[in-house]
């Protein structure tokens, strides 16, 4: 076999003056602002309580501006010039994290121009892209504010923003409504409710790839596995489980070396939980670990890691690690920075940037994690549907000289999104910085190319039977 080889990791100086980031749910050492860099909802891997949050990004080519006028504010009578940021306290607590009252009425014509106003003024302040990636944005205000104020009702109101923050088509920026908003973030605390059967999967061309079977689920029950592929829904398409509770739907699946099956289930009302599968490989002499993390929008994710590597390691050192991340489409900054602390000594490793600010990518001096994996051999697998903060891990591990990728480029989707209330609950996500690696490599519209290529299509096989698992087992000595 191949000795994997890695270079040793270097000691980096701790720069002085770096925020802890683990003192602060956010991203971003700024004043109280949460930030991300996650594929959007509708690029994630398909939570399936979430239809219509489902639909995978498409992939973008590398971006080439051109000139627009600037952006010129217009005049509110109510409206205030930037809205409140999200601060750490807001996502602690189960309850909406909104600083206005969600209405107990439809909006009235001054409250439609008010939020109207902060969020077009909020992308007009902050946005990543002066030129706003090509957009003539003050050419927008006029016409997309009088389609706000013609919507017959909100929910058409709400689409009218959602198109308006569409036109920056940077697969990232995107408007929630008040619903979205406390969806996502019971999402986020890995504590979502909805009616559905309990799938989580990831889209494809021709239906979805289950990752999950959520525990003691109608799909549970109904014998459906991890690596089945949904391929239609009541006879149609196939965009997720969610559903009024009570409600039938009927699934038809394709089980890799057995063959199509069928199942009609019964929506309840699931909590879905992801966890981090792992599992030691079953390969002589050696003990390699597979685990994979489908989101980093689950703050657990790297605690989940670490729990499952000591599980695995509890009867002898482990003697490598393919960490998987294809399914992977992003999350939340402090999870990056967690995963990173579990394989890299403090120190910085890269730069996000902006119009407004600039801040370090750094690993945290902190005990708690324990870098207890600095010299595990660790094999990274990604590919087209890893995005986004998924796709700086995978980076820096490279470029630190920690890891071998191994699979086929990434999206080269990796702005970070800083979430901003809006007034009545809602909520607007602007991309507002950049990211380069500390070599200066920037990964927007590039992504992360592989130390070795391998374009098999891995969502064909049963579990067990993954080729490109196979070859990364082959590059441990």
């Amino acid at each position: 076999m191949v000795t994997l080889q890695i270079r040793p990791v270097p000691r980096r100086r701790w720069p002085l003056g770096l925020c802890l980031v683990f003192t602060l749910l956010i991203v971003a050492c700024g004043p109280g602002t949460l930030a991300v860099a996650p594929a959007p909802p509708t690029a994630m891997a398909s939570s399936v309580a979430l239809p219509t949050l489902t639909i995978t990004a498409p992939p973008r080519p590398t971006r080439q501006h051109t000139a627009t006028p600037t952006a010129t504010v217009k005049a509110s009578a109510t409206a205030p010039a930037t809205a409140t940021p999200l601060t750490s306290s807001d996502l602690t607590a189960t309850a909406r994290p909104t600083p206005w009252p969600t209405p107990d009425h439809p909006l009235t014509s001054e409250e439609r121009t008010f939020l109207f106003d902060e969020l077009w003024t909020l992308i007009n302040g902050r946005y990543l892209y002066e030129d706003f990636n090509g957009v003539n944005w003050a050419a927008q205000y006029d016409p997309y504010l009088a389609r706000a104020l013609a919507a017959p009702d909100d929910e058409r109101y709400y689409e009218v923003l959602r198109d308006l923050v569409a036109l920056l088509g940077d697969a990232h920026s995107r408007f929630m409504s008040p619903s979205e908003a406390i969806d996502h973030f019971a999402l986020t605390q890995n504590a979502l409710e909805y009616g559905g059967l309990g799938l989580y999967t990831m889209p494809l061309p021709d239906g979805a790839l289950v990752l999950q079977v959520i525990p003691e689920s109608p799909a549970a029950r109904a014998g459906v596995q991890p690596c089945d592929r949904v391929t239609a829904l009541d006879g149609g398409g196939y965009w997720g489980d969610g559903g009024e509770v009570g409600t039938t739907a009927t699934l038809d699946f394709y089980r890799p070396d057995v063959g199509p099956y069928s199942r009609t289930m019964t929506r309840e009302t699931i909590d879905q939980v992801l966890e981090v599968p792992a599992e030691l490989l079953p390969w002589p002499d050696q003990r390699i670990a597979y685990l994979r993390i489908d989101t980093l929008w689950v703050r657990e994710a790297a605690e989940q890691m670490r729990d499952q590597l000591a599980r695995l390691s509890a009867e002898a050192p482990l003697d490598g690690l393919i960490l998987d991340l294809r399914s992977n489409v992003g999350g939340w900054r402090p999870t990056l920075q967690s995963l990173l602390g579990s394989f890299l000594p403090p120190g910085t490793v890269g730069e996000f940037s902006g119009r407004l600010e600039s801040e370090s990518l750094s690993i945290p001096r902190d005990d708690d994690p324990p870098a207890a994996y600095l010299d595990l051999p660790l094999v990274v697998l990604v590919g087209p549907r890893t995005e986004s903060y998924a796709e700086v891990l995978a980076a820096v591990l490279q470029a630190e000289g920690r890891a071998i990728v191994l699979g086929q480029e990434t999206q080269g989707n990796v702005e970070t999104i800083f979430p901003r209330r809006l007034p009545y609950g809602a909520r607007v996500w602007i991309a507002e910085q950049g990211f380069e690696l500390s070599n200066g490599v920037a990964l927007e519209g590039v992504g992360v190319t592989p130390d070795i290529y391998d374009t098999t299509d891995w969502t064909r096989y049963a579990c067990g039977r993954d080729p490109q698992v196979a070859r990364a087992v082959l590059l441990f000595e």
